[in-house]
């Protein structure tokens, strides 16, 4: 009798414990370490979300809401095949020495005017930033600016802050552009000039003002860079590669514009280019693959589990339901608001989560408030790319521009920065928000 009450005490103290921590909060506690973790930058972001992962799927097994395979059938591999493809691709055009040889023609075609090429050095990094990742961009931007500033004296930290802000803007125009694009285009379905159509008006917006609160604020001294040994074609080591993948490139994104005829899915044509890329590019593979940004790849398979053990467990009906009453007052209430809460969370987390944990819940607001789903995708990427400019380390492009910064000798305090960026990005938010209100009157 006594063996009897011994063998069973176990699993009754495993039965009070699972009623003790249903599991909704035993998912959420497990999101909340994994946010924790991000927020401290304890580990680095890929490892939190591995972590995660083994967490979920340890205790999803544990508990019978998933089986020890099942976990990978919650990685969307549509995502990552895009993601890695567009790397590639931007990888082998940015080895081509393209983006130097811009730069240096930008230069060259301003005669050395130095209010120029302040104005134009702003609008070629929105550019760039269409296609190439933020933080190539603000390194190749931030070394032309820098070597301009050893020709003629010129206030190089706003000039190479105000092009880390012009990063994001350029970053929300098309769904190459960023990786919360990429997955809201990916998770929304939504087609490539859909995305460019969307967005296309409030970029454009948000560089005009940009440039005018530039213009208002920063004073350009008068000057003219010499032009002697400015040559944009000293930038570029074999021309032919550069022509190779110039126009890989192009037909890329003229595909991606065309996907909706075709019929052939953003990650099949992104894959496809890539293919093309290695076989033609002119450069070794192995080396192309080593510079990828691997651990962004690592880091949102992990997120996508962690996500999934959410809407398995029950959890992310229970966000849904705190979303909604919080924002379900209206449809403008929940777009607009929408878009400030992703802002918000993105200054003081990386964008990426913030996006995954975002765009399971919009299914909820849409439903419940009647509002096109894809107003919601548009909310979220324009808080998650303008929200993380709000502090100095909450966007990678920042954190470069400070770097280069420091090497020369000027440290940027974050008292400073606010000063500085709070009241542009304040009007950033107030201009999206503008917008999104006109997109949901027109309906």
């Amino acid at each position: 009798m006594l063996l009897v009450k011994l063998n069973t005490r176990p699993s009754l103290l495993l039965h009070g414990c699972r009623l003790l921590v249903p599991d909704e909060t035993l998912f959420l506690l497990v999101f909340a370490l994994v946010v924790l973790l991000l927020i401290t930058e304890k580990y680095h972001r890929s490892l939190a979300a591995l972590l995660g992962l083994l967490l979920t799927v340890f205790f999803g097994v544990r508990r019978g809401i998933m089986s020890g395979r099942e976990f990978i059938e919650l990685v969307d591999i549509h995502v990552l095949i895009f993601i890695v493809s567009v790397m590639v691709l931007c990888e082998g055009l940015s080895r081509s020495r393209f983006f130097h040889f811009i730069g240096l023609w930008v230069v060259k075609a301003t005669r050395g005017e130095l209010s120029r090429p302040f104005i134009s050095f702003q609008l070629l990094t929105a550019i760039l930033t269409v296609f190439l990742n933020e933080i190539a961009v603000m390194l190749i931007m931030g070394s032309l600016t820098l070597a301009i500033s050893e020709r003629v004296r010129i206030n190089i930290e706003k000039w190479i802050l105000f092009e880390a802000v012009m990063t994001d803007i350029g970053g929300m125009l098309l769904p190459i552009s960023s990786i919360p694009n990429l997955i809201v285009a990916s998770e929304l379905n939504l087609g490539f000039i859909e995305f460019a159509r969307a967005m296309m008006p409030i970029v454009l917006l948000l560089i005009a003002v940009t440039l005018l609160y530039l213009i208002g604020t920063v004073e350009v001294k008068e000057g003219k860079i010499s032009l002697e040994d400015i040559d944009p074609w000293s930038a570029v080591e074999d021309r032919g590669m550069l022509y190779k993948s110039v126009l890989i490139f192009s037909a890329v994104i003229v595909l991606f514009f065309l996907q909706e005829e075709l019929g052939v899915s953003l990650e099949m044509i992104a894959l496809a280019g890539a293919t093309a890329m290695l076989i033609l590019g002119g450069e070794d593979p192995d080396e192309i693959f080593r510079d990828l940004d691997w651990s962004t790849v690592f880091f949102l398979g992990g997120f996508f589990v962690i996500i999934g053990g959410l809407e398995k467990s029950g959890a992310l009906e229970l966000l849904g339901s705190a979303a909604t009453s919080l924002l379900a007052h209206s449809k403008l209430i929940a777009v607009v608001g929408c878009m400030w809460i992703v802002a918000l969370l993105s200054a003081v987390m990386d964008n990426i989560p913030v996006t995954l944990t975002m765009i399971p819940l919009t299914g909820v607001l849409a439903s419940n408030t009647g509002a096109e789903h894809d107003l919601f995708a548009w909310s979220i990427v324009l808080g998650a790319n303008i929200g993380g400019k709000m502090l100095p380390f909450a966007s990678p492009s920042t954190v470069v521009a400070l770097g280069l910064l420091k090497r020369e000798g000027i440290i940027v305090r974050t008292g400073e920065y606010f000063k500085k960026f709070i009241p542009l990005l304040t009007i950033h938010l107030i201009a999206s928000s503008l917008y999104l209100t006109l997109l949901v009157v027109l309906g």
